[in-house]
This record gives structure tokens, sequence and C-alpha cells, in this order.
């Protein structure tokens, strides 16, 4: 990859993270945490708890094997998961993200967009005939060159007739779908040349109808995952100080409720939520140093109990996505250097949900990003 190929996909990515709500500030600065117990089982932690945390943390660092990328996994050569993954990727080089389909060989992707827009957030219907996204399809206004308004669609697989379903005239990001396409969960925004205002996670049908909103605290940055029965939703929120993983019931619509799970010195982001909502798995922070970022994937049970480390590795390990059985992981790392220029970039993988038998999804040497399954 020559320079100025390489520094122009920098500038894309660079806008796709930001437009997306990725932004990393509060990354690299708690904010002040909130005193005694909330509604959502939260609870301050005391100066030794968090002093204590803090060197669990640090050891933990510092105990992680120095390996090679390619020491981490193995290589899928043939399907035999029976996987369709949806993807954002760049894989035709046109300089916008499109979604594509795949399989867990990675081999012979099939593009399903095609636009001079950028799409992202696919997610997939368990049967595989949709698929849901978020797009400036439409020529949505442009604020600034990071700034654009968004909707959601979905495409139709076979025919590839996509459909709208949000004029809000907002920034929506952050798309989720039950597994049978009846409950939709996203996040949406104001914008402003000052920035990102008022985000709010917005509950609505299939259809694209009957919009509640059902969270709006301290919701930046905040990718919410909706279980594959409709029923639980995982997600991240500052609102106690780092971000934490927290968990809504919506199975009594008229009385939805909150666990905090995590209550960690470091942050969370990204959970992803297996079909019945017993399991989250969720990428934490554990260095939060720029430009020394150490990305780990956790998993713990819906009581906020169990937390167990998939990964431990130094590498950034991130985006990580259910099968729909719930038997493994797809996520996001840097562990493979593409174009052997000694910079890792980010791939696909696949493993267990015991963190075992890591494999490689990706073999195009192209951006990958936002797996859904």
């Amino acid at each position: 990859m020559d320079m100025s190929k390489q520094n122009y996909l920098v500038v894309v990515l660079v806008a796709l993270l930001v437009i997306s709500g990725f932004a990393l500030e509060g990354c690299y600065g708690a904010i002040p945490a909130a005193k005694g117990k909330s509604k959502d089982g939260y609870k301050a932690k005391t100066e030794e708890e968090l002093k204590a945390e803090k060197e669990e943390i640090s050891k933990l660092i510092e105990s992680k094997p120095d390996l090679v990328a390619e020491e981490t996994y193995t290589e899928l050569e043939a399907p035999n998961m029976d996987l369709t993954i949806a993807v954002v990727s760049m894989l035709e080089e046109e300089g916008n993200l499109d979604i594509y389909l795949m399989d867990e060989t990675g081999m012979n992707p099939r593009r399903l967009t095609n636009f001079p827009s950028g799409e992202s957030f696919p997610s997939i219907t368990n049967n595989g005939k949709r698929v849901y996204f978020i797009s400036d399809l439409d020529g949505q206004e442009r604020i600034n060159p990071f700034q654009i308004y968004t909707e959601i669609y979905y495409i139709d697989v076979d025919t590839l007739e996509v459909t709208r379903l949000t004029y809000d005239n907002r920034m929506d990001l952050g798309l989720t779908v039950s597994d049978d396409g009846s409950k939709i969960v996203y996040i949406t925004q104001e914008m402003g040349q000052e920035g990102y205002d008022y985000p709010q996670m917005i509950l609505m049908d299939g259809d694209g109808k009957n919009q509640k909103v059902i969270q709006d605290e301290a919701l930046k940055n905040c990718i919410p995952k909706i279980s594959g029965d409709g029923n639980w939703i995982a997600f991240n929120s500052y609102r106690h100080g780092p971000y934490d993983i927290f968990l809504m019931d919506i199975r009594d619509p008229e009385n939805y409720s909150t666990k905090n799970l995590t209550n960690s010195y470091v942050s969370e982001y990204f959970p992803a939520i297996n079909y019945d909502g017993t399991v989250i798995v969720y990428e934490k922070l554990l260095n939060g140093v720029q430009d020394q970022t150490m990305y780990e994937l956790y998993k713990i049970d819906r009581d906020g109990k169990n937390e167990v480390s998939l990964t431990n590795d130094k590498f950034c390990d991130s985006f990580p996505t259910f099968t729909k059985d719930g038997a493994r992981i797809i996520f996001v790392s840097t562990r493979w250097d593409w174009d052997d220029d000694g910079h890792l970039d980010e791939a696909l993988f696949i493993m267990n949900i015991d963190g075992t038998n890591l494999q490689k999804i990706s073999k195009d040497p192209a951006y990958f990003d936002q797996p859904d399954a």
C-alpha cells in the first residue's frame, strides 16, 4: 500500500469513527462518579476498593504474554459453521463503506450496497433475508466534514431493494435489530457545529413505527445491542463515571428496568448479547494511554456475576458479536499485517465463547468492521 493511499484510508476511517459516535474523549478521562447506591444497582466504590482494582489491572497488563500475531490464531480454509456475516468494508477501495455478506472463511464476499453514500451498523435478521443499516443514502445534509444526518434503512438480500424507515433529520447510529426483525433499537442525536447533543436510545417496531425513547442518560459513544429474542438491551453509558455495561429488561413495556453489570474502574464499550440475554460480551479498555490502547474482550452473566476474560494479549480486540447459536464470538482485532509493512491492521476473527480456537476470517487486505451474524 503506497503512502498516499494509506494516508487517505486513515482520513476516511477517522471520519467514520467520528460519524459513528466513537469519539474517544471519555476513554482517557473518567467522569466523576456519583455517590451512594442508585436504582440500577450501582454502588460507589471505596478508595480501598479502587486502589485494589487499579493494582489488579496493572498486574494483569504486566503479565500479558509477548506474542507474535500469527501465533495467536489459525486460518479458516473451508466453511463448516453455516454462518452469514454482515460487515462494513472498503473492499472495493472506492473511498466509502459498503455492506458485504460473507461466510466464516471470509472468501468470496457478496456486496449488498453500491452507493456513493457511506453505510454502517449492519444488523441481519435470523433468516438472512434482511440487513438493516445506517446511511446518508438520500443525500442528507452534511454539517461539516465529520457530521452528517443519517437515517435507518433495510435491504432485501434477494432483490437488493432498499426501504427507508426513519425521517427524523438527526444523526442515527448504533443500530441493532432482534432476530425476527420486529424490534429495532438505535441511538439518535442532534448535531451542531460544536459537536453532538442530546443522544437518546430509541425502541421502535421493525417497520419504523411506534418510536419510543427508552433511555436518554449519559449515552455519548453508546452502542446498544438487542438480544435475539427482543427482550433485553445491553448498552454502555458513563452515568456513574467510566463507561460501564448496562442491561435493560424490556419484557414489560410498562416497566423497563436497568442494571449496571460491570461497575469497573476502567471503561467498557460495544457490548454483544446472546439470544436470550443470559450472557453479555464486551470490550474493556485496560490501558487508556493514547496510542497505547489495550482492549480485551470479556464476558459476564446477566446478573453481573462471573466476569471472565476471553482474550489475554497485547492486541486491540473490539466490536464483538455472537453467532446465532451463541456458541462463538466474531470480533475485530489487530492481529494481521496484511501488507507486510510491520503495522498490524484490523481484521475479522472468530473464537469459541470460552475464548478458545481463535481463527481468522478476513482474507482480503481491506478494512472490515462492525460485524453482525
